[in-house]
């Protein structure tokens, strides 16, 4: 309820929009930048990092995704029986504090090399998508029209002809499959 709540933010405080939360145990380094979402929790296993003026939030996220955070972070918590980023721990991580406007450029810069590698990934996983379509078609348009004619080969005297080749690549796969469609081979007697 909204009275719960307003009296939890009174008495041991809640996150702010801005804040990082940071998973302290087991999966070490997972982290949610706080949005306008009104929320308490109570568990020991995240650390809050709040929000300052003199620090971008954002620049502290990507460091804290960073393989000199991790690096860090494994040095500390590594031959313990229990691995835990402890508050003495995470104050004793050395972070390169660059002025305000510099972080906001660093973060400006990542954001749009993010937004570049998604980009990247969807056109990527779109010419997969694109790549396989037209290998079925292909495909299905060299075996249903081979079954038409006269001459033809199963799958298995294909392979035993194609054996005799090599270096073939997926491109003179393909060119060999239109030459079943043709009907160039005979026969491979066992």
């Amino acid at each position: 309820s909204d009275e719960k709540y307003k009296e939890l933010e009174d008495t041991v405080g809640v996150p702010n929009e801005g804040d990082i939360l940071l998973t302290s145990v087991g999966s070490i380094g997972n982290t949610w930048m706080v949005d306008k979402r009104k929320f308490y929790y109570k568990d020991g296993n995240v650390t809050q990092l709040e929000k300052t003026n003199y620090m971008n939030m954002k620049y502290i996220e990507y460091f804290i995704k960073s393989s000199v955070f991790l690096e860090q972070v494994n040095n500390s918590v590594s031959g313990t029986a229990y691995n835990a980023l402890t508050i003495i721990k995470l104050k004793n991580i050395i972070i390169n504090i660059p002025p305000l406007e510099e972080q906001k450029r660093i973060v400006e810069k990542v954001d749009s090399l993010m937004q570049l590698c998604d980009e990247l990934e969807n056109n990527i996983e779109q010419s997969k998508r694109n790549s396989e379509r037209l290998m079925q078609s292909v495909l299905q348009d060299v075996f249903n029209n081979s079954n038409e004619e006269n001459n033809q080969l199963s799958f298995g005297e294909f392979i035993k002809q194609k054996r005799k080749d090599k270096g073939i690549t997926i491109t003179n796969m393909l060119e060999l499959l239109k030459d079943v469609k043709s009907s160039e081979y005979t026969k491979i007697e066992e």
